[in-house]
Formats: structure tokens, sequence, C-alpha cells
């Protein structure tokens, strides 16, 4: 995990800006940077030189990888995912560093720290629930109304 993450100045991360200038951060996100240990570090607005590379990299495994994968569990999907990652993704030339991928993790990787723990992580993970038909939704062994009358809809 990074020390500092930067990120643009969506909702989800920041709310505006104070009188002076300041960020009013999602308090949600902050527990969330908090907890996990990490600075944040905001993109400048209205200046898209300063966003990190992240879209960019989505957008490649979306037309290289994704189109083509047909998987029969998640179990099945990683292995794919891996298998891909080590014959593709990890042995070309990155066009903006001119490094494979897995050379430059390499060299990056002493500046990362460790993940956190599931014990960490735990306030943000979120499990998929399908709706009964009576509205009522099961978690940890106990069945819950759901919110809305979302019959049938997925709950998160």
């Amino acid at each position: 995990m990074p020390e500092t993450c930067l990120y643009d100045r969506t909702k989800l991360v920041v709310l505006g800006l104070d009188e002076n200038g300041e960020p009013k951060w999602n308090e949600r996100f902050m527990d969330f940077a908090l907890r996990l240990g990490f600075a944040i570090r905001l993109c400048q607005g209205y200046r898209p030189q300063t966003k990190g590379r992240v879209e960019s990299g989505i957008k490649y495994v979306k037309g290289n990888f994704w189109p083509a994968v047909r998987f029969t569990d998640l179990d099945d999907l990683n292995r794919q995912a891996l298998a891909w990652c080590d014959t593709v993704a990890n042995v070309r030339i990155h066009g903006t560093t001119h490094e494979r991928p897995v050379d430059r993790l390499a060299i990056e990787r002493g500046a990362l720290r460790p993940l956190p723990s599931q014990e960490r992580l735990r306030p943000w993970l979120r499990e998929q629930r399908q709706v009964g038909r009576d509205g009522y939704v099961q978690w940890e062994r106990a069945w819950t109304a759901s919110p809305g009358s979302g019959r049938g809809r997925r709950w998160w």
C-alpha cells in the first residue's frame, strides 16, 4: 500500500472547499484514509495533467483481457487474470514508462507498505444479497427488512 494516494476532486473524496480554499473532506472517506494510514493528495482543479494514470490501466484491462474472458466462478476468473498478467500484461513494454510493468513493480515495491489487515477493512467490505419475495434480506443468520420495496433486487 502506498504512503500517499492521489485523488481526483470527486464528491466521494472531497465535498468542496472552505472559505480559505481548504478541502472539506467526505467524512466516510476521511475515516477510511485514517484507519488505513495513508496520506491524501488532491489533484489540482481543472488540471488533467495532475491526474494519475489509473484510468489508462483500467482501459487496458477492459480492452485486452475482459472481452475474451469466460469464467465459471471467481477462482476461475482469478486464475485466468493471473495467467494473462504473466503472459501478456507484464511482458509488454509500457508506453509511458518504457519498462515492463513487472520490472517497475520490483523497483517500486520498496516504497510500498504492507496491506492492512482484513479487520481494518471490515467497515468497508460489502456483500451482495438478494431481496426475498417478502422484502427481507438474510445477513449474518438473521432476516432484515430491506430498505424500500426492492423485492427481487440486489442489495449491497
